[in-house]
């Protein structure tokens, strides 16, 4: 029953994915729109089921209901982010904005107080060390990627979380050298690192 449930989560939050993708495309008309824009397009079955699969993922991984709940929030936000970073090579602050309310507004419910400061603290460092790296690197991670790793703190106990950018690091490293050698890319042409925090994630919860 409980997968079912999951199933039907997964589905609700596809669609919302998928609107939110193509709400530019959008004319107002539900009926229409699915019938033009979604069930014509095999790439809004294609989210649905990478959804679906993945919320059941989580459920199988997840320790209780509190981080089940901050687990799927936080994937399909990052997926959000992640297809907005290769569409537009951008992050949107108001995405980012929702993104840290959200994360926010479901620790003061199910944190404790000392918990909830201890995240805050971890945001803040979080905050600092990328703010520095982002500063120094000349380009190696961007303002969003440092917005989008707070966002990760309100989401992630720090031991999730260190793996996660420890794992996004390697992967976004082996994906450039790949492309160097394969393609004969330039050197100085950067990956969008959303995509790479997603898989660090579902990686480090395995």
């Amino acid at each position: 029953m409980y997968y079912m449930l999951m199933v039907l989560v997964g589905i609700i939050a596809g669609n919302i994915l998928n609107i939110y993708v193509s709400r530019k495309a959008l004319s107002g008309d539900i009926l229409e729109d699915y019938k033009s824009v979604f069930f014509k397009d095999a790439s809004y079955y294609l989210m649905q089921i990478f959804i679906v699969a993945m919320y059941l993922f989580i459920y199988y991984k997840a320790a209780n209901f509190n981080e089940l709940v901050k687990f799927c929030l936080y994937s399909v936000f990052m997926l959000a982010v992640a297809m907005e970073d290769f569409s537009s090579k951008q992050i949107p602050n108001m995405l980012i904005a929702a993104f840290m309310i959200i994360g926010l507004i479901i620790n003061l419910f199910i944190q404790t107080t000392d918990a909830f400061i201890g995240m805050l603290i971890m945001l803040l460092l979080v905050t600092g060390v990328f703010c520095v790296i982002y500063k120094t690197s000349r380009g190696g991670i961007g303002a969003g990627d440092v917005k989008l790793l707070a966002c990760s703190a309100l989401f992630l106990e720090p031991g999730d979380l260190l793996t996660t950018i420890i794992i996004a690091f390697l992967f976004t490293f082996l994906a450039g050298i790949i492309l160097i050698v394969i393609r004969h890319m330039d050197k100085k042409v950067l990956l969008p690192f959303s995509p790479f925090i997603l898989a660090g994630f579902l990686v480090s919860i395995f």
